[in-house]
């Protein structure tokens, strides 16, 4: 079995929606299928999925900011990634 398929089917099943301003956080919980695979990958495997997943939210946020905000410096963009990515106030 493939587990990326598998992985992007649980995501899929969850209904995940990323929350807007004004939201209510929602967290969401792991289902067994995705937990099992994640279960078979080793400490590394894991890590390096986490890591991707970092690095794709910054890409992502680093975009939309820069869409949304053109004016603003690469030190403005990167510093308000770190202020979202870390909890700060907002």
């Amino acid at each position: 079995m493939d587990s990326n398929a598998s992985i992007r089917r649980a995501s899929a099943r969850s209904g995940y929606t990323p929350n807007m301003p004004g939201q209510a956080l929602r967290l969401e919980i792991v289902d067994r299928e995705t937990a099992a695979v994640l279960r078979r990958k080793t400490p590394r495997e894991r890590l390096e999925i986490a890591f991707r997943m970092w690095s794709t939210t910054r890409a992502l946020l680093a975009g939309m900011l820069r869409q949304e905000n053109p004016e603003w410096s690469d030190h403005e963009v990167d510093a308000e990634i770190t202020r979202r990515l870390s909890g700060g106030p907002g």
